[in-house]
């Protein structure tokens, strides 16, 4: 007699990117929305909503962050699947993630992408000459750097990928999550 499959975990799913600029986070996303249906709130691209010319500030940056959380939150009690891609390079800030996702009852996968400088380096400057419109960061190596070292490690067990091999079993676990098939 075959197994039956267990029936898939339809509380909303919340996938938390972190990384700095370039590791390839909203690539990443982008893939994993070709496969499952998925709200994106993408801090790059509330940044330039409320700022003509980010300039990365603490300031501008808890603006872009409350907008963002706020955004998440409302897709998730409405029981909408959402990838948050943004740096999230502290664990406080993660923290407030995690309360969102416990609030709206959703099931959390968090992504740490990462890849050797080299290959950032690359990505930065094919960002700044405009290379992938779909690029909505304005971040060059200065902010990665930066942010880089004031990353702090992530307490709760986490995705580590690679964005510069192969894509293809990150993008499969992520959507398997999405769809509840964890």
């Amino acid at each position: 007699m075959p197994q039956e499959q267990p029936a898939a975990d339809t509380s909303p799913a919340l996938v938390v990117m972190v990384g700095p600029p370039g590791t390839g986070k909203s690539h990443l996303v982008r893939e994993v929305t070709r496969r499952v249906s998925v709200d994106v709130v993408q801090t790059d691209a509330i940044r330039r909503t409320l700022a003509a010319r980010p300039e990365y500030t603490p300031d501008e940056s808890r603006r872009v962050f409350s907008v963002a959380h706020r955004r998440a939150e409302w897709l998730l009690r409405r029981g909408r699947n959402v990838v948050f891609d943004a740096t999230n390079i502290h664990e406080w800030g993660r923290r407030a993630l995690y309360r969102i996702a416990d609030r709206a009852g959703a099931r959390l996968l968090i992504v740490r992408t990462v890849a050797p400088d080299d290959v950032i380096q690359e990505r930065l400057r094919g960002r700044a000459s405009g290379v992938n419109p779909d690029d909505r960061s304005e971040a060059g190596w200065e902010v990665y750097a930066r942010m880089k070292a004031k990353f702090e490690e992530i307490e709760r067990p986490h995705l580590i990928v690679d964005t510069s091999l192969e894509l293809e079993p990150a993008v499969q676990e992520m959507a398997r999550f999405i769809q509840g098939h964890s």
